[in-house]
């Protein structure tokens, strides 16, 4: 099933099944997030990740989807 990545306001990535999670603002900051890719596999997240310039140690430290 494709899910969503996503960068939050604070810079942090997170994965839904949501495709809409990019138009609500945050309800502190008024910031949206943004949607970096649609992913399978943590490997897919993982590389949308390293295009959009995380680090490997910050990917590896994860527990991706």
């Amino acid at each position: 099933m494709t899910k969503f990545a996503y960068i939050s306001c604070l810079g942090n990535v997170y994965v839904s099944d949501d495709p809409n999670c990019d138009d609500r603002p945050c309800a502190f900051c008024g910031d949206y997030d943004r949607c970096i890719g649609t992913v399978n596999t943590p490997i897919n997240l993982a590389k949308v990740m390293l295009e959009e310039g995380f680090t490997e140690e910050y990917i590896l430290e994860k527990d991706w989807l």
